[in-house]
Parts: C-alpha cells; sequence; structure tokens
C-alpha cells in the first residue's frame, strides 16, 4: 500500500537523495520503479544516466541522457555525460557528430578527447613466414608489408579513413631440366590504396563505403585488383547489428560476398565485446561457401585490450573488414586465427601488435602450409 501511494515527489526526493551519496544501485532501483509507475521527467532520466555512467553500464547511460535531452536539450552536464558514453561504447562516429553538433555548448568544457579534422595517423608493418616445403613446383615463401594511413574527421558526420602499403611476397620455383634440379626465387610485389567513409545516418545507423586497389607487379605481368563494398551498421544499447555486401575483381576472377555480422557488449561497454560474422562468398563458376568469423576482446589493464579471433571455411579470395582485409594469393585460406594486443600509453598513443597463423592450402597441388604472421603498428591522435 505504501509503495502504491508513492508519487513523483517521493520519487524526485529519493532520487535525488541517492544521487548525492552516491549510492547508484539504489537510485537505479528506484528510478527504475518511478518509470515502471508513468512517473517521467528530466531529473529523474538525468540521475539515472549518470548512475548507470557511474556503473559502467555506458549503453544504458545513452538511452537514459537522451530521455533527459529530449526534456532540456542544451543542458552541457548532459550532453558531455552523453559524450563520454559514446566514447566508451566504441561509438565514435556518434561521439564526433554530438561534439561537433554542441560545440558552443561544449566550448568551455575541458574534454579529455576532442575530435579534429585531422584525427588518427597510423603506422604499421609486419612479416608473415612461410612453413611450406615442396619438392617440385611452386612454393609460397614469406611477405613483408608496411602501411600508412589517416583517418579525416568532417564534422562529426563522416569519417574518412585511407591507407597506402607495399607488400612483396616471395616464391620459389623448383623443377627438373635434364636431370638437374633447379631453384629460382622471385618476388611478386604489390601497391596497395584503401579508403572507407563512414556516414552517419542518424538514430544509431551508419553506412560505409569501401574502395580497395591493387597493383601488382609479377614477373612478366601487371594488373590489376579491385574491390567494392559497402556496410549497413545500427547501434542498439547492446547489441550492433550489420551488413556488408561487396564485388571484387582478382586475378581475373569475380567475386561477391555478402557478410551478416552481430556485436554484442555483454556489460554495455567495451570492456567485453563479442563479435560473429558469417561471409557468404562466391568465386566466379564456384559454388559458394561460408566463412565463418568470431571474437571476443576484453579489457585487461587501465589501459590495455586483448582481442582472439578466428575464422574457417575453405575459400579463396576473401575479403574482411568491408575489404579492408583482401586475399589475391589464389591460393585456399582453411582458417586463420591470432591475438591483438592494445596498448595505449596515453589518450593520444596507442601501440598495436598483432600474431596471426594463415592455415592455406594451395589451388593447384592441394598441399598445405600455414603463414605465420607477426605485426606491430602505432596509431597517433592529433
Amino acid at each position: 500500500m505504501a509503495q502504491a501511494n508513492r508519487d513523483f515527489i517521493y520519487y524526485d526526493k529519493a532520487s535525488y537523495e541517492y544521487y548525492n551519496q552516491k549510492e547508484w544501485d539504489e537510485l537505479i532501483k528506484v528510478g527504475n520503479e518511478a518509470l515502471k509507475s508513468n512517473f517521467d521527467f528530466y531529473y529523474l532520466r538525468a540521475r539515472l544516466g549518470i548512475a548507470y555512467y557511474e556503473k559502467g553500464n555506458y549503453a544504458k547511460a545513452i538511452h537514459h541522457i537522451k530521455k533527459a535531452l529530449e526534456f532540456n536539450t542544451s543542458n552541457p552536464v548532459m550532453i558531455e555525460y552523453l559524450y563520454y558514453s559514446f566514447q566508451f561504447s566504441n561509438r565514435y562516429l556518434e561521439a564526433s557528430r554530438l561534439y561537433f553538433k554542441n560545440i558552443n555548448i561544449l566550448k568551455d568544457v575541458d574534454l579529455f578527447i576532442k575530435p579534429k579534422a585531422f584525427d588518427y595517423l597510423t603506422i604499421q608493418g609486419g612479416y608473415k613466414l612461410s612453413d611450406q616445403y615442396i619438392d617440385l613446383g611452386t612454393e609460397a615463401g614469406n611477405i613483408y608489408y608496411g602501411s600508412l594511413g589517416a583517418t579525416i574527421n568532417i564534422k562529426g558526420r563522416f569519417l574518412l579513413y585511407q591507407y597506402l602499403s607495399l607488400l612483396g611476397h616471395t616464391f620459389i620455383d623448383k623443377f627438373i631440366d635434364q636431370n638437374y634440379l633447379y631453384y629460382y626465387q622471385y618476388n611478386i610485389n604489390q601497391f596497395e590504396y584503401y579508403v572507407n567513409g563512414d556516414l552517419l545516418l542518424g538514430k544509431g545507423w551508419t553506412i560505409s563505403p569501401a574502395y580497395h586497389f591493387i597493383r601488382v607487379n609479377a614477373i612478366s605481368e601487371k594488373y590489376n585488383d579491385y574491390y567494392f563494398g559497402v556496410s549497413v551498421r545500427k547501434n542498439f544499447n547492446r547489441v550492433r547489428i550489420g551488413l556488408n555486401g561487396s564485388k571484387a575483381y582478382v586475378y581475373d576472377t569475380n567475386i561477391k560476398q555478402l557478410v551478416p555480422e552481430i556485436s554484442y557488449y555483454p556489460l554495455g561497454n567495451s570492456k567485453i565485446y563479442l563479435v560473429c560474422k558469417d561471409l557468404y562468398h562466391q568465386v566466379e563458376n564456384e559454388d559458394p561457401v561460408h566463412h565463418i568469423y568470431g571474437l571476443m576482446g576484453i579489457k585487461i589493464f587501465h589501459k590495455t585490450w586483448l582481442e582472439g579471433y578466428y575464422s574457417y571455411g575453405k575459400a579463396r579470395f576473401l575479403s574482411y573488414d568491408n575489404g579492408y582485409t583482401l586475399y589475391n594469393n589464389p591460393d585456399y585460406l582453411v582458417s586463420r586465427g591470432g591475438i591483438h594486443f592494445y596498448q595505449y600509453f596515453n589518450n593520444n598513443t596507442r601501440l598495436v601488435l598483432t600474431y596471426q597463423v594463415e592455415n592455406k592450402e594451395q589451388f593447384n597441388t592441394g598441399s598445405l602450409y600455414s603463414h605465420n604472421c607477426i605485426m606491430a603498428g602505432l596509431d597517433f591522435k592529433f
């Protein structure tokens, strides 16, 4: 009966007292009770948003802070909380858009992360060691790789990412001529240009067109490979869903790929996240195949993250992450797994270390081999 007689004054007073005492669990309990009883007002939503923020559940913080801003659209405190909630939920584009849209309100706020027109510079390099050995034929050797990338932020509405890279792949031809075994070593070099744009459509929707160009310099010929793709994503509280479609022309072959994906943040933040994708892949004149991809990320220290990932499903000319990685070697990729290590030194610098193993099957002979890959990179924020 006492609960049935609770009114606006009770919920306003109780939530205010819990807020002042920083008793976030009790505030959340009484706040949700008020909402179920159809009491909904600015201060209740604001206090609930801050309580969930302090608990580290940024997904629910975003929900309630947005509701608070429907009552008061220009409150700088709520805008700041929403900005950081987006940042800590890996929703960087939405954080950037909020910042530029409210730049006059936030100009006197001391934000420790501020988006800029020229946002990120990325330097990366790596080496892939091959364990393949065959008696006769073409043996796939080691690969070296280096890239330079940059991100441009256009008013938080559009992020444009570009990179240039150079890659060299060693091969050894083994053949018999007049009873003598000959070894002929050569390199195939390629120049790559990749561009991806993230366009914020509003209400959590993002569309991302991408283009990947590869210029291959072989022994006696030069040719070009292409990738065209687009991804559409929608952010919910703890879930992000997406769909990627692409066409590629690789090694004189047409390839189509359709990739549904889902990401889940069980704690409502980026401390733990799970990603699953199904790469529905078809090479010209071949039956379509499924290549399954899974990833788990976890925050292990204050500024340290680990990601483990694995994918499997025998396929040629696969592309990952909207064409960011494009396999233009004609051999089959059977499976792929690895670990990313991310270490933030401050808010502007990040070290990235990667170990990866790729299990492959040679297209002509069916022989199995692996590439063990070590890569390192630095990300600089301006």
